[in-house]
């Protein structure tokens, strides 16, 4: 039993911090809008995460990885919203650079409203992503030793999964507001419309990809 938790652990780490959507999305967050956005945004995905272990326990991961028509349908929502988020980003620093919302963002005046929006960004994402539940009830259950299958167990590889994301997002929310605060205005900018070219490549990636 301990053998195959540590072989997961080991797993899900490597997965947890192989860059992906989740990452350049805190990434981005933190950059526009410093630490207290990025970590709201992490939150947000590792909510989502929670989400996705809750159903594949109680089994609608697999009617969803089952489904083709619905996985399709919710890989397409995802993908249309990276692309979304990642247009909405490149467009607020074409705004920022004419003056119309009175310039950069200042580290360390990010409102209430804007962590709301971040939180609800990295959740939307990450219920949008049918990846993860495919992850879960596919990946899961072959690091549970035989006869020890039990919800309990699946429960507490995902919670393992979700520990590893909660420390790697949080880092990376650090991360952006190290950056934010130490580059220069301009430097700041170009480094928001790359991650936001990203996002969008990303978004149109997944919609090409196909199942």
């Amino acid at each position: 039993m301990l053998a195959s938790i540590l072989s997961f652990t080991v797993v899900a780490a490597l997965l947890t911090v192989t860059p992906g959507v989740d990452t350049m999305l805190v990434l981005s967050q933190g950059l526009r809008g410093g630490r207290r956005t990025a970590v709201a945004c992490g939150l947000g995905i590792n909510t989502g995460l929670v989400c996705w272990a809750a159903a594949s326990v109680l089994g609608l991961s697999a009617l969803l990885a089952a489904s083709h028509a619905a996985y399709e349908i919710v890989r397409l929502l995802g993908a249309a919203y990276l692309v979304y988020v990642g247009a909405r980003g490149l467009l607020m620093t074409w705004r920022r650079r004419g003056g119309a919302d009175g310039g950069a963002p200042v580290p360390g005046t990010e409102t209430r409203r804007t962590a709301l929006a971040a939180y609800r960004r990295g959740i939307t994402t990450n219920l949008l992503n049918p990846k993860v539940g495919v992850f879960y009830i596919s990946l899961l259950p072959q690091f549970a030793p035989a006869g020890h299958r039990s919800a309990a167990v699946m429960m507490l590889l995902a919670g393992i999964h979700l520990t590893l994301s909660i420390v790697w997002l949080t880092a990376m929310a650090w991360l952006a507001s190290r950056v934010l605060r130490t580059l220069s205005t301009k430097v700041t900018t170009r480094l928001e419309r790359i991650s936001g070219a990203v996002m969008i490549g990303l978004g149109v990636r997944i919609a090409a990809q196909g199942s």
